[in-house]
């Protein structure tokens, strides 16, 4: 997942050619994570809904978030201040 993260910082300066955040392949695949954290916390314990299943999924959907709010700034500091914090949820996940 890092990697995905870097390669989108690294192409960074092309993201404008796109018009859309859902066409870039870091909102693609942060989509995919996002849907198999849902499915995987799905088998979690019922105790867990509200403790570490809530916040696996809100972590998910923070970095489909940051990169969407990133990207309709405009402005290339702005997306990659956004990315960063994305790459912070994706730090959460990893200490779960």
């Amino acid at each position: 997942m890092r990697n995905m993260f870097v390669s989108a910082l690294v192409l960074w300066f092309g993201v404008y050619m796109v018009k859309d955040y859902k066409k870039l392949d870091v909102w693609k695949l942060a989509l995919e994570q996002s849907l198999d954290v849902y499915e995987h916390t799905k088998t979690f314990p019922r105790d867990e809904v509200y403790g570490l299943t809530a916040q696996l999924r809100r972590s998910s959907i923070s970095v489909l978030s940051n990169i969407a709010e990133g990207f309709v700034r405009k402005s290339s500091k702005e997306f990659k201040r956004f990315l960063t914090i994305a790459i912070g949820s994706i730090q959460n996940w990893k200490h779960k």
